[in-house]
């Protein structure tokens, strides 16, 4: 497959500046042997991760109807694919508490 001006367009146009910023440094700071690791890394162990829990889950534990579905779920992305969530319970675990927290 042929990486056409269209297709980095479209790859790159879905950034945000964060988003941009950390390409930019992989780019600065890596050779073409640890880009190529890095998106290995991505497609192989991250790509796969998912968060468990859905919005029905969410309402069975009590979290109110609304924005903070999309902020629960982001965190637990978040800490999901920084390793420290593995389980469907310890999803639960960390809404809960983050419920206690509010």
């Amino acid at each position: 497959r042929e990486i056409t001006p269209y297709s980095l367009s479209c790859f790159f146009e879905e950034l945000d500046e964060e988003d941009l910023e950390i390409f930019s440094l992989f780019v600065k700071e890596a050779g073409k042997e640890k880009l190529s690791y890095l998106f290995s890394y991505y497609i192989k162990e991250l790509r796969p991760l998912h968060v468990e829990l859905k919005g029905d889950d969410l309402k069975a534990l009590g979290v109110p109807s609304g924005p903070l579905y999309k902020i629960l779920l982001e965190e637990l992305k978040k800490e999901k694919l920084n390793g420290n969530i593995k389980t469907k319970e310890e999803e639960v675990e960390f809404v809960k508490t983050r419920m206690k927290d509010r």
